[in-house]
């Protein structure tokens, strides 16, 4: 889960209103085929279907990926390294494990 700076969620969702078509395609060219972003308060819960393991690494440190980033920064909550300030979520329920 990521957290947003108090204020942020209104222009956060409309970046992603208007996501970039070429960020779009970045991602689907590198195996990440659902993005779904849920929000609840200060908190964003970011759901992704990838085709293998790596495709977050591959897309995480190319140049659109940076720009973007940099772009969402200024809303959400960072560490001191500016990193988003996050939890990682662990799953304790699978209804359909075969499935994926």
């Amino acid at each position: 889960m990521l957290r947003l700076k108090p204020g942020g969620f209104d222009e956060y969702k409309r970046l992603h209103d208007n996501v970039w078509p070429e960020l779009v395609a970045t991602f689907a060219e590198n195996g990440i085929t659902q993005v779904t972003i849920f929000h609840a308060d200060s908190q964003l819960f970011i759901y992704s279907e990838i085709s293998d393991a790596q495709a977050w690494e591959r897309v995480w440190n190319l140049d659109i990926h940076l720009r973007w980033a940099k772009d969402l920064e200024q809303y959400m909550e960072l560490t001191a390294e500016g990193t988003p300030d996050s939890t990682d979520l662990t799953e304790i329920f699978d209804m359909f494990p075969d499935q994926h």
